[in-house]
């Protein structure tokens, strides 16, 4: 109590307890109460304050909680008049009832507005508690468990979920593309791949019937024992050209053996056995791509039969993977949102690593510098006199997301997700500009 300023503070009796509030304590929100000193109190706490200092009714107190609590202190906001008629009785009521000083008391209500925005009640502070224990309890005893269903809380969130895998990569964990075998409803833990596994049930294409359709008739081991069953029928009613195609888009069949062997080299190639031309109809008549009166008439004949998968392999053999660009656009359009290694390649982040190039978020306000960024989006973009900029949002490695102005032409609109490398000049006020020819395009990792 000595080292308060003995001016500025008033006792109150109630009863038998004595109430002492501070409002001499600078940069803080701290007041006495029931002989305690509290540091960012609970709303409740400032309610007894106008009871006890203005004489505010418990529902006078309470209206007073809602009508601060809310997330504005804009003059021209609705409720900045009701928080004026509130001032007014505050600081009044504390001096008719106990000859405080007006100025300290606008001073108190000050800083009880100020803490309304981001204070809660008590109720919340013990469930909070509570939630947190119990997060603790299973994080440490169902690790994984727990970590897949922050994963899957956050499915719905790109950038949510951004940072969460970035969050359990650095707890050691790995991540594994979505595949056919391995994939479930929802995030899980695979323990024979070591890594978790983002659910089928997110990939556009595949809908719930096809994903369960899926998940009753695996492990695949093949192609053809993906596509058949051990007659030779086509296995599935649900698992369409649509569901096949998504599948192949976002890379979901890695699993199966001609892909694990090197005997289909991409999806791809996969894609275009599965649905190029009239191959999926072909496909459905069975394993031999002919119907049951087809394949008796050729035995009859003596011709010898090959499967029709062995045949689409082999027409389809020299075609090329899929760009980095296109891989990620085939992501997008099947998931929303595209993987964080497929964006950053390890190979990339690795080789600015070991230049000592950082990215361009790192460039201190008010200083240039060379940094690296990945475009996010390009917008193309003329001031009022004419001269041509773009705004490109730009993103890195550590879910870092900002705008750079870049002045000057572009023969072509930045690619979405291309690399970039260059000069930045990071104004404290205006943000991060830069000029075209001033930047390159890092190509190699395409």
């Amino acid at each position: 109590m000595s080292a308060l300023k003995t001016s500025r503070v008033k006792s109150i009796r109630k009863g038998s307890v004595k109430r002492v509030y501070d409002i001499g304590v600078e940069k803080n929100h701290n007041f006495f109460a029931n002989g305690h000193l509290v540091s960012n109190c609970f709303q409740e706490q400032f309610m007894n304050l106008a009871m006890d200092l203005s004489g505010f009714t418990e529902g006078e107190a309470d209206s007073m909680r809602k009508t601060l609590v809310k997330k504005s202190l804009d003059q021209a906001d609705k409720k900045s008049g009701e928080r004026v008629i509130l001032r007014e009785k505050f600081v009044s009521g504390a001096k008719s009832l106990h000859g405080l000083d007006e100025k300290l008391m606008q001073q108190l209500f000050d800083k009880i507005e100020f803490f309304s925005l981001y204070g809660f009640n008590k109720s919340h502070s013990v469930a909070y508690a509570l939630d947190s224990y119990y997060a603790a309890w299973l994080h440490t005893h169902y690790e994984t468990d727990w970590l897949a269903t922050i994963l899957q809380s956050e499915n719905g969130n790109p950038d949510g979920l951004k940072k969460a895998i970035t969050e359990i990569k650095a707890f050691g964990y790995r991540f594994q593309e979505a595949d056919i075998n391995y994939s479930g409803d929802v995030w899980n833990y695979s323990e024979e791949l070591e890594a978790f596994v983002p659910p089928l049930s997110s990939i556009k294409g595949v809908g719930d019937t096809a994903m369960q359709e899926i998940l009753h008739n695996r492990p695949y081991k093949s192609l053809d024992d993906l596509l058949y069953d051990a007659d030779g029928e086509w296995r599935h009613s649900k698992v369409n050209k649509t569901a096949l195609r998504a599948l192949c888009m976002i890379e979901a069949l890695g699993s199966l053996e001609e892909m694990r062997t090197g005997r289909i080299r991409n999806h791809r190639q996969l894609l275009a056995v599965l649905t190029d031309d009239k191959n999926y109809d072909t496909l459905r008549k069975g394993r031999w791509g002919m119907t049951k009166s087809q394949v008796k008439k050729a035995l009859k004949d003596g011709s010898s039969l090959e499967p029709l998968t062995d045949r689409l392999i082999e027409m389809y053999a020299g075609l090329p993977d899929w760009s980095r660009h296109e891989k990620i656009t085939n992501y997008v359009e099947m998931t929303s949102s595209a993987p964080h290694d497929l964006v950053f390649p390890d190979a990339f982040v690795n080789r600015v690593k070991s230049k000592d190039v950082q990215s361009v978020f790192k460039i201190p306000g008010g200083a240039k510098g060379v940094g690296w960024f990945c475009v996010a989006e390009a917008i193309q973009k003329t001031t009022k006199k004419g001269k041509a900029f773009l705004r490109i949002r730009a993103i890195d490695d550590e879910n870092n997301s900002g705008w750079i102005r870049v002045w000057g032409k572009f023969e072509l609109l930045p690619d979405p997700y291309s690399l970039w490398i260059g000069e930045v000049d990071n104004d404290a006020s205006w943000g991060m500009a830069s000029t075209s020819w001033k930047l390159k395009q890092i190509k190699a990792f395409e």
